[in-house]
């Protein structure tokens, strides 16, 4: 979006601005040129108008090279759209003075400071390119403290709701149910599970939800949920995993973001069916951004649950809060396979 239509007070701002270039213009031409008080304020009129609306060009252009990173490419871009926009300006408003203006000794002065004018346009593009870039910075900034505001304002107000959210109360109640069975048929079995359920709670409680963490780290947890699950579901549950090794060193995510994708593969999958699923998870990179892709198959005959799930909105308001924009989740649900596929932006990089 353009960086003055972003706000009221902005367009006032920038109207101002050229009204007093204007203003500055006039009297300079009427005082110290001694132009007459008609042409003064004709030739004003004419070349700063022109110039404001080929201003609101400039806008466009510098957002769309806001995130250029290479200094000389800017400078460079940002000189050859001075001259195109200078020369523009001037023609343009030549043209439109001389079919209002007849005086030859006006024309004339108008010929001779072609030049100037020139190197004049080139330097209210410096100051225009200016402008935007701080207004674009400022706006920039106010969108991340509001979304930092609302961030904790949500975590607030629902401390509670996450509180729950980590630890779905059916899957403890159906694990403890399958420990107490393993005590007595498979001991050993029972400590295992007993063991990797209470890694589980730990590592869901003191982690804070809204930091980031290496991708092995919340992989190796979901691989822990999964493997408490498959005692209860048995060969029924398959799980399978294509992640690079160096992808899990260096790429991280929203801690505990992946979990109620696992759980909605659990409930509406494995839960709903008595044939084998397969949970596939398959990371990559593309460009500056982590792919994480959960597929499950399901039973085409099982119930299924209309609507938007509350884990995939849940992970929808976090992504949008945290890196300002909802799209980086996207589902598809066709030919009996569901798949989810959550987009995290590397900031860092692979280093």
């Amino acid at each position: 979006m353009h960086p003055l239509f972003k706000g009221k007070n902005v367009t006032s701002y920038y109207i101002l601005l050229w009204v007093l270039v204007a203003a500055t213009h006039f009297f300079l031409m009427v005082f110290y040129y001694r132009f007459s008080y008609y042409l003064a304020f004709v030739d004003a009129l004419i070349y700063y108008g022109v110039y404001g609306i080929l201003g609101l060009g400039v806008g466009f252009l510098v957002t769309h090279k806001e995130q250029e990173e290479s200094l000389p490419l800017l400078l460079t871009y940002h000189f050859i759209s001075g001259l195109f926009i200078s020369s523009l300006w001037l023609h343009i408003s030549g043209f439109i003075a001389r079919t209002i203006i007849s005086d030859l000794w006006y024309l004339g002065i108008m010929e001779t400071t072609f030049a100037g004018r020139m190197v004049e346009g080139m330097f209210m593009y410096s100051l225009l390119v200016l402008f935007y870039y701080m207004i674009t910075f400022y706006q920039n900034y106010k969108e991340k403290i509001t979304r930092e505001v609302e961030l904790k304002a949500l975590i607030k107000e629902a401390e509670l709701s996450a509180l729950k959210s980590q630890i779905n109360p059916h899957f403890l109640f159906n694990s403890l149910n399958s420990v107490s069975s393993l005590t007595i048929t498979d001991p050993e079995k029972a400590q295992e599970m007993v063991v990797k359920l209470s890694r589980f709670l730990r590592y869901s409680l003191q982690h804070d939800k809204n930091k980031e963490v290496l991708l092995k780290t919340e992989i190796d947890n979901i691989i822990l949920y999964l493997e408490i699950e498959k005692v209860r579901f048995g060969n029924k549950l398959v799980m399978e995993f294509d992640i690079p090794e160096d992808l899990e060193q260096y790429a991280s995510l929203p801690n505990m973001i992946l979990q109620p994708l696992f759980e909605n593969a659990i409930k509406y999958g494995v839960y709903e069916t008595t044939n084998q699923v397969v949970i596939k998870t398959t990371c990559f990179m593309r460009s500056e951004y982590l792919h994480v892709v959960v597929t499950n198959n399901y039973d085409e005959d099982a119930v299924k649950v209309k609507g938007e799930g509350i884990g995939l909105r849940n992970i929808k308001n976090r992504l949008s809060l945290m890196y300002g924009s909802s799209d980086y989740l996207k589902v598809k649900d066709e030919n009996n396979v569901f798949n989810v596929e959550l987009i995290i932006p590397q900031i860092k990089g692979h280093e």
